[in-house]
């Protein structure tokens, strides 16, 4: 039969045994724990950074669709030419002086007038 003393070595060895292996949990959770921290951190700086690009990349489109735009305009005489840009401190002309609309009214009898390109030729 075992001795008193020998039932308590094991019961103490049995104790130090479960406290080591909750430790052990314990240090595996907190491990875990920060690992998924950092994971998370990690994910939500690579978010910013794609929406940052995504960003970036629509305007670079959105510029380059407005340029395509304004080339086609121009193309078709439709959009302003650099003499037609108003400055704010000028009044803009009225649409009944008949000087403004001989300026805007393209005459095919106007020598002034290049046909290709339907501007008014400067001297």
């Amino acid at each position: 039969m075992a001795s008193h003393d020998q039932h308590y070595s094991a019961g103490e060895a049995h104790g130090r045994a479960e406290d080591k292996t909750y430790e052990k949990t314990q240090e595996a959770k907190d491990k875990t724990s920060q690992k998924a921290h950092e994971a998370k951190q990690t994910a939500e700086e690579d978010a910013e950074k794609t929406k940052g690009v995504f960003q970036q990349t629509g305007e670079k489109v959105k510029h380059m669709a407005e340029g395509a735009r304004d080339a086609v305009k121009h193309t078709f005489g439709m959009g302003p030419r650099d003499e037609d840009v108003l400055d704010p401190d000028v009044a803009a002309p009225r649409c009944d002086d008949p000087a403004y609309k001989k300026n805007v009214t393209p005459s095919y009898d106007d020598p002034a007038l290049n046909h290709t390109t339907g501007h008014r030729e400067t001297e």
